[in-house]
């Protein structure tokens, strides 16, 4: 296969998106029925106008397979807002060979309720989670990660690869391997408060570990 320049094995590209209906805001949230909407919110990010304060509503179950996926949030286009998953689930994203790894990549202020994640395969060379890589502040809300694998060298977990986390009534069940800072939860929590969580997924690192948390 050939690929393109400066172009990753996973990179989105303009004609993989659709733009979802809404604008954005808390009364008209982007909404998100297919896949090329997801992936919308990646590009829209990362490559065009960082998305700030956004609200985000999953309207339909998603299967990822066989989709190129980038995590929304890099270094230069930090992502903050509020996604509302309404109970749905995300199935079969995979990531590996980045930095960050995780639906979402770096994020700010981030709120994510009642959203499921089924089948991921993320793995990083330094952070990695299922629902995001290295958050600023990060709330989360009935959340749960089914199934799969999170892997990097350093902070890995199961929900939130660093950050500071407020979780409650969140399971994991994905196995989260790594080496130094991983955990069923979180691999490095800053600070914040873990509520009627359970991680049910295998842990296993060289150094800093728990079945909860690698490090607070």
């Amino acid at each position: 296969i050939f690929l393109p320049q400066n172009t990753t094995p996973y990179a989105i590209t303009q004609d993989m998106i659709s733009t979802p209906e809404g604008d954005g805001s808390e009364s008209s949230p982007y909404k998100i029925t297919q896949n090329s909407e997801l992936m919308w919110l990646s590009y829209q990010n990362n490559n065009v106008s960082p998305l700030q304060n956004v609200f985000i509503s999953l309207q339909a179950n998603l299967d990822m397979s066989g989709q190129n996926w980038e995590a929304i949030g890099t270094d230069n286009n930090t992502f903050s807002g509020t996604l509302l998953g309404n109970g749905h689930t995300i199935s079969n994203l995979t990531l590996s060979g980045v930095t960050y790894a995780g639906l979402f990549g770096i994020t700010g202020m981030l709120t994510i309720d009642s959203l499921n994640l089924a089948g991921v395969n993320f793995s990083a060379t330094s952070y990695a989670g299922a629902f995001v890589a290295k958050a600023s502040v990060a709330n989360l809300n009935s959340c749960v990660v089914e199934s799969g694998t999170i892997s990097c060298t350093s902070s890995a977990g199961g929900l939130v690869g660093q950050g500071q986390v407020y979780a409650s009534e969140c399971s994991n069940n994905a196995s989260v391997s790594g080496g130094t800072y991983v955990g069923g939860i979180v691999g490095v929590l800053s600070t914040g408060t873990l509520d009627l969580v359970v991680n049910y997924g295998s842990v296993n690192g060289t150094s800093y570990i728990g079945g909860i948390a690698g490090q607070s």
